[in-house]
């Protein structure tokens, strides 16, 4: 989860059978622009809809070249 919040995401799908779990309170934005990002199978994340998260994360989805899907209210898409 790129958006650390308080770290329950790893304590949520740990007990799930999620041992592998990468939720550390880092700058998502500086570790992937140094190209440090851990790899990873699956992008899992609630993030925070203000500023200009949604556009930032869809843009490193679409560069990532593996499948992903985001679930955003519809008042991020209209506000493009």
């Amino acid at each position: 989860d790129p958006y650390f919040c308080n770290g329950a995401v790893e304590r949520h799908l740990l007990p799930l059978g999620f041992g592998s779990v990468h939720n550390v309170n880092e700058d998502f934005y500086a570790v992937q622009r140094a190209g440090t990002l851990p790899s990873f199978d699956i992008l899992l994340t609630n993030p925070p809809y203000s500023g200009t998260h949604p556009e930032r994360l869809l843009e490193f989805c679409t560069e990532i070249a593996r499948p992903w899907l985001l679930l955003m209210p519809n008042w991020v898409y209209d506000r493009a």
